[in-house]
């Protein structure tokens, strides 16, 4: 087994916390003791605390000691007259000065055996021999050990024997001579790979495939914590981007060694080919590096993993390649998929980067509690968790791989420009977010790599993107990273892994690409603020029509798309006006634009979830003022709205205030939004919140507006605008598939 030492402890310890009752006890450990010496430290520390512990009677032997970023582990071994306990070692974790925390254990207290004279050794093997049916070297060397199963502890002896590509090892009563357990263990063999893609390391080359469970007609990792499967072929599900392999009913076979040795060296076949095994080889190579990183960080699956290779869908006997490669769980969510596409041009097996990319979507999807994909909630859109998934899907191969480009050949053989570098990257938050969460990921996936470069390389910034990334939850937003930063940088800092000046570069790294701001609403106070509105021309597109018809249809059901953010801005006590200027520039030859602008005091706009044909989408559900021009919406590329406390609905004051804005405009356009508050007194109170000037009858008094005129007051209203359904957002800039299985593709 190659697994590293550190490693093992944390895997070790979260075992602890997780085992059954009576199974491996936790001790917290209240101590003065410290000091440089950590093993003798830690011998100490039990050999004072042996009564409270219940270890009266135990004998410890130290194997071995390591060290985390934080921690440090000092590892013994339970012996009993010389011989190894199995399964009964303990481990003291001391902090980073050496002065312990806690102790792992369940050391057998009672163990008292009488050792009478044991079987010759190669009576054992002879033994080994016979269930066999194999001839093996009588020499072996092997271990006297104490097994600790069953009511009563058995002597045994444990060889570890290799059958070529196999490794196993036995356990033999050393009485009686009978084998009492065979345990697979780990193997290594040969394949044909590309160490990161066919771009940037264009010669295959053959490498040992680490971590292979012991069976040589499998790629099968981590003791079958993931397996490789080669798609034969699977059924067309349809859908509206065509073609999608129905990957619960496909035909999925295991892929065989190409030799009597049991390695899988296939030539790499980087065109369409539907029978060539070695696209699968490479999954498991990159797979497994990317787990096994993850792993040295402390992750540990909670599920097994079915990698796909060759995915691709056949009808009436025609196959269809499939252009994708993604992450899902299975439909019973009783394991994880991963799934490689054999494309029209390449093979996305071949994708190192693509792949460790849709494996890091695993992780997020099980460490970040939940963090996926709502794109409705009582604030209207929110795509933010999806960018988030997408960039640090990007980040986490680039640093392993320390290439900051991701897709440099899968991508870019697919579409010309479809790469992503994390490096000198310019977008920020939130000029640069559109609602595509793989362009709106590379705010944070350039973040994150700009912060592994002021922090001093991936061993410091690993541990503390991940330890970032633990503390997200559903709806966490790029404010959300920002804020979780801060405390693993201060953690960082503490424990000494970074210097105050590394700590403050990466936190400016995160307020320069506007981390900081980007939540659910965006701040006016002190300055305007960049944003894109989608518009519906690209939809309508993608459906085979025209904005207009788009536009006919959501306006049947009364319906209309949010902006991705809402806006704040504080009104101190004393203020009597509040001006909101709001700038469209399109990005298109297109000037129709149709929006309504909402307005709330102390809270967000706010929603509630309608049925429309079984689709659920927000209908504003709590709001102070529709600032719409007597119910229309407005149609001008710039808009001033004065809100006064004069109105109807009197501007709040020594409070928040928030706007929402709901469009059905044709053109995506830039959208500038500035706001300014005033307490001079209203000389001209005709400039309500539609902002007319109109001279009233009453010379100077404006009428109070009637609901129709504008001012709708804490009410959903069946005329409300509703936001746009969620088919229409799937196709939202070419979306690929995310479903209610939270389907995360490339």
């Amino acid at each position: 087994m190659r697994t590293p030492l550190l490693l093992s402890v944390v895997l070790f310890s979260i075992t602890l916390f997780a085992s059954p009752a009576g199974a491996v006890k936790y001790h917290k450990i209240k101590t003065n003791m410290s000091g440089p010496d950590v093993l003798n430290t830690a011998g100490a520390l039990l050999v004072q605390h042996k009564k409270q512990l219940g270890w009266v009677g135990v004998d410890l032997s130290p194997r071995n000691v390591v060290s985390s970023k934080t921690k440090q582990f000092v590892a013994f071994d339970q012996v009993y007259q010389g011989m190894r306990v199995m399964g009964r070692e303990v481990k003291v974790e001391l902090d980073h000065n050496g002065a312990p925390l806690r102790v792992f254990g369940n050391p057998l207290s009672d163990l008292s055996l009488k050792v009478p004279t044991l079987i010759n050794p190669a009576q054992a093997i002879m033994a080994i021999e016979d269930m066999e049916d194999r001839i093996l070297p009588l020499d072996l060397g092997g271990e006297i050990v104490v097994m600790a199963h069953g009511k009563k502890p058995v002597i045994a002896y444990l060889f570890s024997i290799s059958t070529g590509v196999h490794l196993y090892r036995y356990f033999v009563d050393a009485l009686s001579g009978k084998v009492l357990i065979k345990q697979q263990g780990f193997f290594n063999a040969y394949g044909k790979v590309f160490l990161l893609d066919p771009a940037l390391t264009p010669d295959a080359t053959e490498v040992e495939l680490q971590n292979l469970t012991a069976d040589a007609t499998y790629l099968d990792g981590y003791e079958g914590q993931f397996k490789v499967w080669q798609c034969v072929t699977a059924p067309d599900a349809g859908g509206m981007m065509g073609a999608t392999p129905d990957i619960e009913n496909a035909t999925l076979i295991s892929i065989p060694t190409s030799d009597a040795s049991g390695n899988y060296i296939y030539e790499p076949v980087l065109d369409l080919d539907y029978t060539e095994l070695a696209g699968a080889v490479n999954l498991f190579y990159h797979v497994d590096r990317m787990y096994t990183g993850f792993r040295s960080l402390g992750y540990t699956a909670p599920l097994n993993m079915d990698i796909i290779a060759n995915l691709h869908s056949e009808s009436g006997g025609t196959k269809t390649p499939y252009d994708n490669a993604f992450f899902t769980p299975s439909q019973d969510m009783s394991k994880d998929i991963i799934t490689a596409g054999q494309g029209t041009d390449i093979d996305l097996a071949y994708g190192g980067d693509v792949i460790m990319h849709e494996f890091t979507h695993s992780v997020i999807y099980h460490v970040a509690i939940g963090l996926d994909a709502q794109q409705f909630d009582q604030y209207g859109i929110h795509r933010m968790p999806l960018a988030i998934h997408e960039g640090l899907a990007d980040y986490f191969p680039s640093s392993l791989n320390n290439s900051p480009v991701m897709g440099a050949w899968a991508l870019e053989e697919i579409e010309a420009g479809a790469s992503r570098n994390l490096e000198n990257n310019t977008k920020i938050c939130p000029d640069d977010m559109l609602g595509e969460e793989h362009y709106d990921g590379e705010i944070l996936g350039a973040a994150s790599w700009a912060i592994r470069q002021a922090v001093g390389g991936p061993e410091t910034a690993d541990p503390i993107i991940y330890a970032t990334l633990l503390r997200l939850s559903s709806n966490s937003t790029y404010k959300d990273f920002h804020e979780s930063l801060v405390l693993s940088l201060a953690d960082a800092l503490t424990a000494g892994d970074i210097t105050q000046t590394q700590h403050d570069d990466a936190l400016a790294v995160s307020v320069s690409k506007g981390l900081d701001i980007c939540g659910r609403y965006l701040p006016l106070d002190s300055t305007e603020s960049n944003s894109t509105a989608f518009g519906l021309n690209m939809l309508a597109q993608a459906m085979g029509g025209t904005c207009s018809q788009m536009r006919g249809m959501l306006n049947g059901y009364n319906a209309a798309m949010p902006t991705l953010f809402q806006y704040a801005v504080h009104v101190p006590a004393g203020t009597t006006s509040l001006t909101l200027n709001l700038d469209l520039a399109p990005l298109e030859m297109d000037t129709d634009v149709s929006y309504h602008v909402y307005g709330r005091g102390g809270e967000m706009v706010q929603y509630d979830l309608v049925s429309i044909y079984g689709f659920q989408v927000p209908a504003p559900a709590d709001y102070d003022v529709d600032f719409s021009d007597g119910g229309s919406p407005y149609t001008s590329m710039s808009q001033q709205i004065v809100w006064t406390i004069n109105d109807e609905t009197p501007l709040p004051t020594d409070q928040d205030v928030y706007f929402a804005i709901a469009h059905l405009n044709c053109p995506t356009a830039a959208m500038t939004l500035s706001a300014t508050t005033s307490s001079d007194p209203i000389e001209n109170p005709d400039a309500g919140v539609d902002g007319d000037t109109d001279a009233d009858a009453d010379s100077g008094t404006d009428t109070p507006k009637t609901s129709e005129d504008g001012c709708k007051c804490s009410s959903a209203g069946a005329s409300s605008p509703t936001t746009l359904p969620s088919f229409f957002l799937l196709l939202l800039g070419g979306f690929l598939a995310f479903t209610l299985r939270r389907r995360l593709s490339l």
